[in-house]
């Protein structure tokens, strides 16, 4: 598991970044996998995202 980042700042950096990487994802999947990736993209994304905001207070 990756370190918790110190300050929000370098939260928003992260999270832009798993976006940006998860936006290179999706463009690259073939139509039929789409499904998958959305489901591979809640569990990725949701779950993190809401333990930043628990972390920072929301």
């Amino acid at each position: 598991m990756a370190e918790k980042p110190q300050t929000r700042e370098e939260a928003i950096a992260r999270l832009l970044e798993i976006n940006r990487q998860i936006r290179a994802t999706y463009r690259a999947a073939p139509r039929l996998n789409r499904l998958a990736v959305q489901l591979l993209i809640a569990n990725l994304v949701v779950w993190p995202i809401l333990g930043l905001l628990l972390a920072f207070g929301g």
